[in-house]
């Protein structure tokens, strides 16, 4: 059976300063503003605001994430807790966990976890005659406390070279 479904479109975030959230989404993760607006628009619910949308790669049909500060409206809500019910985090794939971490730390974010690897099979790599690969992965919160993966893949003879050093 073959799938319609060819990757995500993008991802939503409403945040407390839109400056602020760029520089984390940028700086720290490296993502690209592509588009940086006041919008209005009637939709699924009415809206205006600012918005920033902000791309990891170039082209059409590629993922991205849009920031958004709503106008003439206070933020609400509360981030996400990890494992609760409905969309608890975000993971991202980079190149290097530990270049990601130093950023974050530059800018003062919140590091939940520092990094451990862990089997693909947490990834949904089912078990095979070969292994699977290896992920380190860390977790961090953005400025709003939204919880962020970040996943480094690797092979197992990074993950012994790494552990010796």
């Amino acid at each position: 059976m073959s799938s319609d479904t060819v990757g995500i479109s993008h991802i939503a975030i409403g945040v407390t300063d839109l400056e602020e959230s760029i520089a984390f989404y940028r700086d720290v993760l490296g993502l690209t503003v592509s588009l940086q607006d006041e919008e209005v628009g009637t939709g699924l619910a009415p809206f205006h605001r600012h918005a920033a949308y902000l791309r990891w790669k170039n082209g059409p049909a590629t993922g991205f994430i849009v920031l958004d500060r709503h106008i003439g409206q206070e933020p609400f809500g509360k981030p996400a807790e990890i494992f609760q019910l409905g969309f608890h985090h975000i993971a991202f794939s980079v190149t290097s966990v530990a270049a990601v971490l130093e950023k974050a730390r530059k800018l003062g974010a919140h590091i939940i976890h520092e990094g451990s690897a862990v089997g693909g099979r947490a990834y949904g790599y089912p078990v095979a005659k070969e292994a699977p690969p290896m992920v380190i992965t860390a977790f961090l919160n953005d400025p709003d406390g939204n919880i962020i993966q970040i996943d480094e893949w690797i092979d197992k003879s990074e993950t012994r070279e790494r552990s010796r050093s």
